[in-house]
């Protein structure tokens, strides 16, 4: 970085990938309490812990470029988890909805991920770090479409 704009470049895109690990986070744990499903919940858990974990490294990298992360889902993510509450309170098939939603949101990431992955101003391990967890959703998005299919089965 050499920069203010790089940094600031930088440091818009970590925060908004940050405020969408947030948004996963409290929906896969929405998810997981609203889940009939003892594995699917455990499932969504398990996802919800792994967003911390992105978060926590978000963080990191916008520390080390002296910026201070938000705290919070975004307001796009707060409005769709009180959808996937609202739409799984009123559905007869729960864990599909929900399954549904949680489809939603990880597209939106991953399209979110893919464009951060384009950005030049990001430091190689930064870089890297976000091509991982890319990657992590991309296997989870593919892992909950078979599960859904799984569902439409049963």
């Amino acid at each position: 970085m050499n920069t203010n704009l790089e940094t600031d470049q930088a440091s818009k895109v970590l925060n908004h990938l940050l405020a969408r690990a947030f948004d996963a986070k409290e929906g896969y744990a929405i998810a997981a309490g609203q889940c009939e499903n003892k594995a699917l919940s455990d499932w969504f858990t398990a996802n919800s812990s792994q967003r911390e974990t992105f978060c926590v490294m978000l963080e990191k990298y916008l520390g080390d470029l002296n910026i201070e992360p938000i705290e919070h889902a975004s307001a796009l993510g707060k409005l769709h988890h009180a959808f996937m509450k609202l739409r799984a309170a009123v559905s007869s098939e729960n864990d599909a909805t929900l399954i549904e939603e949680c489809l939603r949101g990880e597209n939106q990431a991953l399209d979110d991920y893919q464009d951060a992955i384009k950005n030049k101003t990001l430091r190689r391990d930064a870089a890297k770090a976000i091509g991982d967890q890319a990657e992590y959703v991309k296997t989870q998005l593919t892992a909950l479409d078979q599960i859904r299919k799984a569902l439409l089965v049963a």
